[in-house]
């Protein structure tokens, strides 16, 4: 689904009324989104706004590890942690996703078999890469991968852990403001402070721009899609409107 297709359905069903005789700010922002439809079509999502799976890595042994085995633990977005039984040093991706199976069914809500997809290793010679794919855990920024090297043998030590890719859901409220050139710059990653963003036009230069009371909204709905105040604060004083 595009951007307006999604923030439109929250905003059709939110009563934000108020009792004088005005127009509430939630039916003014579906008039002025539509009308942003109308004129752009039902956008996909920008860089930076759209559903994104979290990708991490570890990296290969450090010196060399011959025998014994590792342990990972996981800690999901929503809470729910799990550690694997030991796995081989020299396991396989197969292997090592079997494990994490194994050891997230009936842990984590909804889980099945490669929701968390494994690919790479083994250790040994090259990284394996953990991508939260599956229905239980895409869309989501999770704590990184820990792995628990005290089983190995041979004189070596575990990789570092990395994430290459954070996960969040769609940001539709961000998109918007990106897609209609209220806003410019890199969109920070959800949940993460806005400091990089820079005004993008105003309504001189862009008569599609939509009205400041529409701009306080789209504001305060990134805010919740990130659970951040700070990114309301941010924007607005970006857009000049605190």
């Amino acid at each position: 689904m595009g951007v307006y297709t999604d923030i439109l359905a929250n905003a059709q069903s939110i009563d934000l009324g108020v009792d004088d005789g005005r127009v509430s700010i939630d039916k003014m922002l579906v008039r002025s989104l539509q009308g942003l439809e109308a004129l752009q079509g039902d956008i996909d999502y920008p860089s930076g706004t759209g559903v994104t799976d979290e990708v991490q890595s570890i990296a290969i042994y450090s010196g060399t590890v011959s025998g014994g085995d590792f342990t990972l633990e996981f800690v999901l977005a929503n809470g729910e942690t799990f550690t694997t039984a030991a796995i081989a040093h020299d396991a396989n991706a197969a292997t090592i996703e079997t494990a994490i199976d194994t050891a997230a069914d009936g842990v984590v809500t909804g889980f099945t078999a490669g929701d968390i997809a494994v690919t790479g290793g083994p250790l040994t010679t090259t990284p394996v890469v953990f991508t939260y794919s599956g229905a239980s855990v895409t869309g989501a920024n999770h704590g990184e991968v820990v792995i628990d090297g005290t089983g190995l043998t041979g004189g070596g030590t575990a990789g570092d852990e990395s994430t290459t890719t954070e996960g969040q859901t769609a940001r539709p409220a961000w998109a918007i403001l990106k897609a209609c050139s209220a806003i410019a710059g890199t969109i920070p990653a959800q949940g993460e402070a806005a400091t990089a963003i820079t005004i993008g036009s105003n309504r001189q230069t862009n008569p599609n721009l939509p009205s400041q009371d529409v701009l306080r909204a789209l504001a305060r709905e990134a805010a919740i899609e990130d659970d951040l105040a700070s990114v309301e604060t941010e924007i607005l004083r970006v857009l000049g409107l605190s």
